[in-house]
């Protein structure tokens, strides 16, 4: 009986926690169709806070995202507009709306900044990296592995001496493959979590010699300019631009994607 009373307290629990979990679901999808509501009515002030409180909710999506970036560039908030615009092709990369509006909204950047030419191999590493994501690579890596491994047993316990031959040029055949496999892997997660970008959320900065309010001004950018960041030092994001410029900003004035 006792063990009957702990299952029927544990179903109940599960009963209630999926209860929870749908109705958080649905109070999103209510909030999110009035933030389109008043997008629709020109609205935007109240189509971004509708927005904002699903992603304070802690619930993310490509299309939250896309729709928040639209309300901003209909409101003139251009780096917010492309912040949002960027992270929602983060979570999609091959969405032909968000790439077209992101591509709209970056022509009103001010600063056109040239990227440095990448050598043609590093091109296409980095092509080959955004075709699928860092865990499906690590995945092929994996099964090159395996079938490396599965070829050196059928090798090893192979009766013909054609097998032998066969199973002998493709475990250096998967070997290959799977180191190839492991780099490309490693630039994806290198490109989605190591990299970090940010965009300048302000009007105008001035990008430090040195992470100090004291230290020489090198160059601005402006708000919407997408740069990559790295370290904090002193309230300072070091940070570097497409061309190679690197500096200091104010860690206010940058916001990661």
């Amino acid at each position: 009986m006792k063990s009957l009373k702990n299952i029927s307290i544990y179903f109940f629990a599960f009963v209630c926690l999926c209860s929870g979990i749908i109705q958080a679901n649905a109070n999103e999808i209510d909030v999110f169709h009035k933030g389109n509501i008043a997008y629709q009515k020109g609205d935007y002030s109240s189509a971004i806070s509708a927005y904002k409180d699903i992603l304070k909710s802690g619930s993310v999506s490509t299309e939250v995202y896309f729709n928040l970036g639209n309300a901003y560039f209909k409101s003139d908030s251009l780096a917010k507009a492309i912040l949002n615009y960027e992270r929602a092709k983060k979570l999609n990369p091959d969405d032909e709306d968000i790439l077209a509006n992101l591509k709209l909204a970056s022509i009103r950047v001010v600063d056109k900044i040239d990227p440095i030419p990448q050598i043609f191999y590093k091109r296409w590493l980095i092509a080959l990296a955004g075709g699928l994501s860092s865990d499906t690579w690590s995945i092929v890596f994996l099964s090159f592995i395996w079938l490396a491994f599965a070829s050196a047993l059928l090798y090893i316990f192979g009766h013909s001496i054609l097998l032998k031959k066969i199973s002998f040029f493709l475990i250096f055949g998967f070997l290959a493959l799977s180191a190839f496999t492991f780099i490309i892997a490693k630039e994806s997660h290198s490109e989605n979590y190591v990299d970090q970008q940010g965009i300048v959320m302000v009007s105008t900065a001035y990008i430090k010699s040195a992470p100090d309010e004291k230290g020489n001004d090198l160059f601005i950018l402006h708000e919407g300019a997408k740069v990559e960041a790295s370290e904090i030092v002193n309230g300072y994001r070091k940070i570097k631009t497409a061309n190679g410029s690197v500096g200091w900003i104010a860690y206010s004035q940058i916001e990661i994607i």
